[in-house]
């Protein structure tokens, strides 16, 4: 490729240098930009072209028409687009076709519609709550109540077995006597 610099220009005349120049970076701009337009023609042209694998697998796809989740065999299929990118395609009942990303999870729309996942989500945030937070109180009632409930028929139980001698004195001892009581009159 040609570019010009101070050694290989022509002897000009005044003014006739710059002409040139400018003629010379016009031309180089235009291949350049040919060249651009090739490559983007060539990728839609690819984009087109899917290469799909014989791969089949089942899985849960969204549909946009329908607003459903469907159980369908997905064909793995590659696609060029400035860098390979790989999904699974199935068609719906309905017709429309629906895209599960493989290499681009954050951008598959089945993550941000589903009804499973939203379920999902909201069972591991549960999962996740401390006894503190008021949603677990909603879920699981107050836990420290029942346990207040064992504690006084423990003491109740341990003032039956020894009087008030043993009350609130909850040595080794008084415990595996009163494990021994439990286990002997079950």
């Amino acid at each position: 490729m040609f570019l010009p610099n101070e050694r290989n220009l022509p002897v000009f005349k005044q003014g006739q240098r710059d002409q040139y120049e400018n003629r010379m970076w016009h031309i180089l701009a235009e291949k350049i930009m040919d060249n651009r337009r090739i490559d983007r023609e060539r990728g839609k042209k690819q984009l087109k072209r899917h290469i799909e694998s014989e791969a089949i697998k089942s899985q849960l796809f969204y549909c946009l028409k329908c607003k459903r989740e469907f159980l369908e065999n997905g064909v793995k299929t590659y696609a060029y687009d400035g860098k390979i990118t790989a999904f699974y395609r199935a068609f719906h009942k309905c017709g429309r076709e629906s895209v599960r990303r493989i290499t681009e999870k954050a951008d598959d729309e089945f993550y941000n519609l589903s009804e499973v996942v939203k379920m999902q989500r909201q069972q591991y945030r549960d999962d996740m709550l401390s006894p503190y937070q008021q949603r677990f109180r909603t879920l699981y009632g107050d836990i420290n109540k029942d346990r207040e409930k064992e504690s006084q028929e423990d003491e109740e139980k341990i003032m039956q077995m020894f009087g008030t001698e043993g009350a609130g004195s909850y040595t080794p001892e008084v415990l595996k006597l009163y494990k021994r009581y439990e286990r002997d009159s079950a």
